[in-house]
Parts: structure tokens; C-alpha cells; sequence
């Protein structure tokens, strides 16, 4: 998921922050709103189709471990 947009568009906080937000576990979806759900604290969040991007998991890991690596 991107972050909210700011003064400079969509980017991340800082330069040492990831470009994208996640991995999300898409929750339920109404047209182009989805409501997704942080795998880490379970916290649901409804976002446009827009914002949104396709989680590919590298072998070997899964998305719990990048989402708990993505957090620290």
C-alpha cells in the first residue's frame, strides 16, 4: 500500500522507510474501496484499488516475516 499523500505526493516518511507500505490481507472490496488488514496488529484500514499493489513472495520467506521485518 503507498502512503498517504503528502506536500511532495506519495512517498515514505523518510529515505530509510520502504517505498511501499505491508503486505495487506485484503479483508473485503466494494467496487474500488478495499479494506485491507495489517498482518502485524490486525488493524484494518479501507483504501483505494489506486494505492494498492500486488505482494509477490520471494521462496523462502512469506509475508508474516516480511511484515514483521518490515515494522522493526
Amino acid at each position: 500500500m503507498q502512503y498517504p499523500p503528502s506536500a511532495l505526493g506519495h512517498k515514505p516518511p523518510t529515505k530509510l522507510h520502504p517505498t511501499w507500505k505491508g503486505p495487506y490481507r485484503v479483508v473485503s472490496r466494494q467496487g474500488p474501496i478495499y479494506t485491507v488488514q495489517d498482518i502485524v496488529t490486525l488493524q484494518n484500514t479501507t483504501v483505494h484499488v489506486s494505492l494498492l499493489k500486488e505482494f509477490l513472495v520471494a521462496e523462502g520467506s512469506g509475508p508474516t516475516e516480511t511484515a514483521l521485518a518490515d515494522k522493526q
